[in-house]
């Protein structure tokens, strides 16, 4: 018998699994883990048979519905596959296509209780393989998530240095899970030399905040290729930061 039908019913029962790992690894449409294959091929093999065999309890058990396993075992076997009725073929099409989309869902509504009530901060091996997606967080520096972070970059151009300043909106990275661009809104950018001069040398983080001598780059955003930095700092502002530094500047 050709095996390519068999083949075809295997990866079609394992298909569920695929959707799951496609949905549960995306956080707003974005794809922010790193994990190996082997190790997404084997989480969406084992959702698939948990899935399946849960299915077929409320068919059998719940929804009372006779399914007769001999025929769909015939048609994972090397010989005598059996003539499927046209009820059959269609149980069979609903029941593939009704996995796929319940597996898909699944796989959103569970990142989304990780996420909501974070308990991948609790057990770490829920998260991502992705650290800066925890980092830029401030996942395990902070109780609560940061309302804004804030970037200072120090960038090598022109036989000049530069810092570049900025809101960080979003961050994207590699093929290999490293980090390669970060978009900035309300950028701004000064000489090094400038802020040592104005600074007197003694430049310490409130004043970096403070700081008026930074002159604005025109544009909604700006993009940083992540290889071009020199030195990186981070502020993980929250809004009791925001109002200190409102009252501060008055």
């Amino acid at each position: 018998m050709n095996l390519a039908f068999p083949t075809l019913l295997i990866f079609l029962l394992l298909l569920p699994g695929l959707f799951f790992i496609n949905s549960y690894y995306k956080v707003e449409s974005q794809d922010v883990n790193f994990a190996p294959i082997s190790q997404r091929t084997g989480l969406a093999v084992l959702f698939s048979l948990i899935l399946h065999f849960v299915l077929l309890w409320v068919l059998i058990y719940v929804i009372s519905k006779p399914i007769n396993p001999t025929i769909y075992i015939r048609l994972l076997s090397e010989s005598n596959i059996p003539d499927l009725k046209l009820t059959q073929l269609v149980f069979l099409s609903i029941y593939i296509i009704s996995s796929c989309f319940i597996a898909f869902f699944s796989g959103i509504v569970l990142r989304k209780l990780i996420i909501n009530y974070k308990l991948d901060k609790k057990w770490k091996w829920l998260r991502f393989n992705n650290k800066w997606y925890y980092f830029f967080k401030a996942y395990d520096f902070r109780d609560e998530e940061p309302e804004f972070v804030e970037i200072f970059a120090m960038v090598n151009s022109a036989n000049q240095c530069y810092v570049y300043r900025g809101i960080l909106e979003e961050f994207y990275l590699d093929n290999k899970g490293n980090l390669d661009l970060l978009i900035l809104s309300s950028a701004k950018r000064t000489l090094t030399g400038q802020l040592n001069t104005e600074s007197n040398g003694d430049m310490p983080s409130n004043q970096i905040i403070n700081s008026s001598f930074f002159h604005p780059i025109e544009g909604d955003y700006f993009l940083l290729k992540y290889p071009e930095i020199i030195n990186l700092n981070i502020f993980f502002l929250s809004l009791s930061n925001l109002k200190n530094i409102y009252n501060e500047s008055r």
